[in-house]
């Protein structure tokens, strides 16, 4: 897949539930202070393919209510988390829901707010 690199962390997981694992692939250059670059790949005709990356501090294959996918805690700066949960669809890593929290730097009126991004129907049967 990259040949110019030589050595890199694999984590081995079926994402689809199609009985195949798929690879999230990080390499020492992808490292950061904010969070890890993934690339998350998939045997396509015998060659592994990119099907999505992902930028987070922390991620986990996951089964949700019976779906298969990859589950990611995210940032942008210290007050911002994001956390999303990705099923791969049609060959391509796709967040199903996503949860926004911010917390206002202001310590007089400290609130968590959440914001949820998913369709209805994505909603109702994740939960």
């Amino acid at each position: 897949y990259n040949k110019e690199v030589k050595s890199a962390s694999v984590i081995k997981a079926d994402l689809n539930n199609d009985g195949r694992k798929e690879l999230i692939v990080t390499y020492r250059g992808y490292w950061g202070n904010g969070g890890t670059n993934y690339d998350v790949l998939t045997l396509h005709q015998g060659s592994w393919k990119k099907c999505g990356q992902l930028f987070a501090l922390h991620i986990a294959p996951l089964q949700l209510n019976g779906r298969h996918g990859l589950f990611q805690v995210s940032k942008c700066g210290s007050m911002h988390r994001e956390y999303t949960f990705f099923e791969l669809i049609n060959g391509k890593l796709t967040p199903s829901i996503k949860i926004t929290a911010n917390i206002p730097s202001d310590d007089k009126s400290l609130k968590l707010s959440v914001k949820i991004e998913s369709t209805a129907a994505t909603f109702k049967h994740l939960f």
